[in-house]
């Protein structure tokens, strides 16, 4: 008994004499690792980010009593080796040997750091600006694009009449032109902001490109030309978003306050504005119900060349700019566009003519490319007869837009001799628009189904029509006569169904039952 608990007590020495050793090396171990970590230069916040990316390098020091990070260094060397230049590392008994000269460099301390952290700043800021964009159908797309066209022939103008105004002085004079009008402000404002945005998607796209390319093995000068370019795209999105910002910013009073500035220089908004063409056209029928027949009977008397522009265009209410041969930037063709002829005149055998007419505010889905009619050979004077024969029975019209509304100025003046209206008190005046909406509500009140009124006044869609023409209640005391002849007209797309009857029964050729009143309604 006694030799057994002797072996015991001895079997348990020995096994503290084993823990107290294990125990001891354990201490060891964490005390050379803590005083490895201690002396280890790069146990900071920054090497400790940077670890794992691969602009750092492990560098052993001479003694052997350590391994150190030599972290990488904001300025590269030449040629962007980085290692070579950094510090060497002092350790606990020696120097660091000197670091490898294969360390890799971040993107961010590259030779085109600076210019990539640049293009992916105004990247982001693009984004932002066009997070909540939306596509658009075609036709509106299209609209939005003749509304930029408007606004750019009326910056020309406001740039011909003050030419100390900057870029951003000239943008509200331009909206504040519509703000009486708050849809046609917001409408012209968001032609604007939506061109941007779909700038600054394709810029975005572009750059994205670049971004890549710079990935790929390329030579020296292949990689400084990519930087110039990723330069040049840094620098067009960061002016891209300034103006969309800018845009956005513009608020209608704003844009009134600054158009009231400068009013008396900016010229007055064309009459191509539906409201204001129909208001006039109102104050005309009052003022003079003949206008029309008094202001051909004037331009037959002018010796300007636009005489036979007026009057083909006051007969049949083409568009001003359908005379214009300037290309049509909104047609749809796979072909570079050529010149538009203007409008074709022919002499037919019958007495009539025949007019011709290729289409402006053409689009995709809107608007007809061309379309042709008949004047009757009653609404054709003595002297465009004998013009047309003498130039072989055909003549080609065409006049630039400003000229042919300046010719129709000067005879409005002879017409109605300083007659004033409005509370601006503006000259009295008839514009080729004013023709067209007269001659829509002529053609409506002799029968014409909006089918064919949309095909005359070139619209592919029946719904278009309704935005052209005058309501006239009470009784008709006699049918207006109309040059074109029914029947004869012809266009290039078939006219889209009207969506709904609301302007056919506001617009047919009844009269309106004036008995009605409150008690028979209840």
């Amino acid at each position: 008994m006694k030799s057994t608990s002797v072996l015991r007590r001895l079997a348990a020495k020995v096994e503290n004499l084993f823990n107290s050793k294990a125990s001891s090396a354990a201490n060891d171990a964490q005390f050379d690792a803590k005083q490895r970590n201690e002396f280890d230069i790069t146990k900071s916040k920054d090497a400790g980010a940077s670890d794992g990316l691969g602009n750092v390098v492990r560098v052993p020091s001479n003694d052997g009593t350590g391994v150190s990070q030599a972290p990488a260094i904001a300025t590269p060397g030449t040629g962007g080796v980085i290692a070579n230049k950094q510090p060497r590392a002092a350790l606990q008994g020696g120097e660091a040997s000197p670091p490898h000269l294969g360390a890799a460099s971040s993107p961010s301390t590259d030779a085109g750091g600076d210019v990539r952290q640049r293009l992916i700043g105004a990247v982001q800021i693009a984004r932002a600006l066009t997070a909540n964009h939306q596509s658009v159908r075609i036709n509106t797309k299209a609209n939005y694009q003749r509304k930029q066209l408007l606004l750019k022939n009326r910056w020309k103008k406001l740039q011909a009449s003050d030419a100390t105004l900057s870029i951003d002085q000239m943008l509200p004079v331009l909206l504040g032109q519509y703000a009486s009008n708050p849809s046609s402000f917001y409408a012209m404002r968001r032609s604007i902001h939506f061109s941007l945005e779909e700038q600054l998607i394709r810029a975005v796209k572009d750059q994205d490109k670049l971004q890549k390319a710079w990935h790929k093995p390329i030579s020296p000068e292949e990689r400084s030309s990519l930087l110039c370019a990723m330069k040049d795209a840094a620098q067009q999105l960061e002016d891209l978003s300034k103006s969309t910002d800018f845009i956005l910013n513009l608020d209608l009073k704003r844009c009134k306050a600054a158009h009231a500035l400068v009013a008396p220089n900016v010229p007055p908004v064309d009459g191509d504005d539906f409201a204001k063409t129909k208001a006039l056209v109102t104050i005309l029928n009052r003022r003079l119900p003949n206008w029309q027949s008094a202001f051909r009977a004037e331009n037959a008397q002018s010796s300007s060349p636009y005489r036979t522009h007026a009057l083909i265009q006051s007969l049949l209410g083409i568009r001003p700019a359908e005379f214009d041969p300037s290309p049509n930037p909104l047609t749809d063709a796979k072909e570079p566009s050529q010149a538009r002829p203007g409008v074709l005149v022919t002499l037919l055998s019958t007495g009539n003519l025949k007019v011709s007419i290729e289409g402006a505010k053409v689009g995709k889905h809107s608007g007809q490319k061309f379309r042709s009619m008949e004047v009757t050979a009653s609404a054709v004077p003595p002297w465009l007869v004998a013009e047309l024969q003498q130039a072989g029975g055909c003549m080609h019209l065409t006049a630039k837009t400003q000229a042919l509304r300046d010719h129709y100025e000067r005879i409005s003046a002879r017409v109605f001799k300083g007659a004033k209206y409005g509370k601006p008190r503006r000259p009295l005046h008839a514009t080729p628009y004013c023709f067209r909406h007269a001659v829509a509500t002529d053609l409506r009140q002799t029968g014409w189904e909006v089918e064919e009124l949309a095909i005359f006044l070139g619209q592919k869609s029946a719904d278009t029509q309704k935005r052209y023409g005058l309501r006239k209640g009470g009784r008709r005391k006699a049918v207006p006569s109309v040059a074109v002849v029914r029947g004869s007209v012809q266009a290039s797309s078939p006219v889209k169904s009207q969506k709904s009857t609301w302007a056919k029964a506001n617009f047919e050729n009844k009269p309106q039952d004036r008995s009605l009143n409150k008690s028979s309604l209840k």
